[in-house]
């Protein structure tokens, strides 16, 4: 994946898909990691905080109580989780689970650019993770 695939949303068949970590940019770029990636410009660090100082400003913050739902689309919603303090009685805590659902084309899915590949290992809708 290229650096600057890294750092914009990839529109593919006129759908964008996005997501942010930094985690990633930081990973990709630290020194001896990967030599064939160039540490990221100044201009691409300012892009980063940039996009990260607009997120916190048009967010939105909410509480999920006992029961509640919460869907997200992992290529089209930049999401996050606060820090959660938990009980120490282990059945009073916070239980979470995950479940990644990948539709297909005709169940209302968009095609992903080829540089999703390397996370998901594929990027055909129906087909993904």
């Amino acid at each position: 994946m290229t650096r600057d695939v890294l750092l914009r949303g990839l529109l593919v068949q006129g759908y964008l898909s996005t997501s942010f970590n930094d985690t990633y940019y930081q990973l990709a770029t630290s020194p001896g990691r990967f030599p064939e990636v160039p540490p990221l410009t100044q201009k691409q660090l300012d892009a980063l905080k940039a996009y990260r100082q607009v997120a916190n400003e048009i967010k939105l913050d909410f509480w999920l109580e006992p029961g509640d739902l919460q869907l997200v689309h992992n290529h089209t919603l930049v999401h996050t989780r606060t820090a959660n303090d938990d009980y120490d009685d282990v059945d009073q805590r916070r239980h979470l689970l995950r479940l990644w659902v990948a539709p297909s084309a005709e169940g209302g899915a968009h095609p992903l650019h080829e540089s999703y590949a390397e996370l998901w290992h594929a990027v055909e809708p129906g087909n993904r993770g």
